[in-house]
């Protein structure tokens, strides 16, 4: 599995490459202790390199040791200098480039994913909250206005709760996606259960 590395705009540390052909079958596969930019060459200069090759006949696959590699990532200091903003107060854009860079390096981007599913998924917040506060509103009728607005508030605070702790489960215990959605989820499940009352009640 890709070893996690540090991002220091012009170094990379404990770096995994992995290259794959047009079917995703591996071909490449090089392991480096750090990766310093060479501005010179416009490359990435690997200090003990271990490059594996994987041919795509029979052949067995042979390793070869570099004290120093220039290789060429396909990406810039620039491209992995966003990482050392705050991720909160990236765009979706930017985050999603990021995530992009750091897949394309051979690296796992899951810490990132969270908080990348969460601005995808909390632009639609105003939505579901305002549906379950109009099946709230409809329920409790004109004599519990007081009631209704409380539990607008406490639904506003169970929100952000939900999505802080699908955060931090997301983080390794479930999907991101789910993470993120799953205040959204709730909002809507409380929607239909007010509305399934309502009727009943009619």
């Amino acid at each position: 599995m890709p070893r996690p590395f540090t991002l220091r705009l012009t170094r990379l540390d404990d770096l995994t490459i992995i290259v794959q052909d047009k079917n995703q079958l591996l071909t490449k596969r090089i392991d480096a202790e750090s990766a310093l930019w060479d501005k010179d060459q416009e490359k990435w200069s690997l200090k003990n390199a271990m490059v594996y090759t994987f041919p795509s006949d029979d052949s067995p696959m042979h390793s070869e040791k570099h004290e120093l590699l220039l290789y060429s990532l396909g990406r810039t200091p620039k491209d992995f200098s966003s990482a050392t903003q705050n991720i909160e107060q990236m765009s979706h854009g930017d985050l999603s480039n990021m995530v992009n860079s750091v897949r394309q390096a051979g690296e796992n981007p899951r810490k990132y994913l969270p908080d990348l599913r969460i601005k995808e998924a909390f632009p639609f917040a105003v939505f579901f909250l305002g549906l379950l506060a109009y099946a709230m509103m409809l329920y409790m009728g004109s004599s519990g206005k007081a009631s209704g607005i409380g539990l607008g508030l406490l639904a506003v605070i169970l929100y952000f709760m939900s999505l802080s702790l699908g955060k931090s489960f997301a983080a390794e215990m479930i999907p991101p996606w789910l993470g993120a959605w799953a205040p959204n989820i709730i909002c809507f499940m409380l929607t239909v259960y007010f509305f399934n009352k309502l009727r009943t009640e009619i």
